[in-house]
């Protein structure tokens, strides 16, 4: 969730939604641990640790406060997969 200055202040993953069931709740009830957000230059082990720890399969990667992607768990699969 984008607040008004641009910033993040979580995520709502489909596990988030998954496991809600009331239709009455608002986007920030259900929001996931701003932890779910790396910086670019983050190292993948520890991006792969936050993945695994918060059971979520994408985070999203910030420069400076921008967001500029999206991090899978099949992103790190592939760098440890390479030969």
């Amino acid at each position: 969730m984008l607040e008004e200055d641009g910033t993040i202040s979580g995520i709502v993953s489909s596990s988030c939604v998954i496991a809600i069931h009331d239709e009455s709740l608002a986007v920030t009830d259900v929001l996931s641990p701003k932890e779910l957000i790396c910086v670019k230059n983050n190292r993948v082990k520890d991006a792969a640790k936050t993945i695994v720890k918060h059971g979520v399969y994408h985070i999203v990667v910030l420069d400076d406060g921008a967001v500029v992607g999206m991090l899978s768990s099949m992103d790190i699969i592939k760098v440890y997969a390479e030969d």
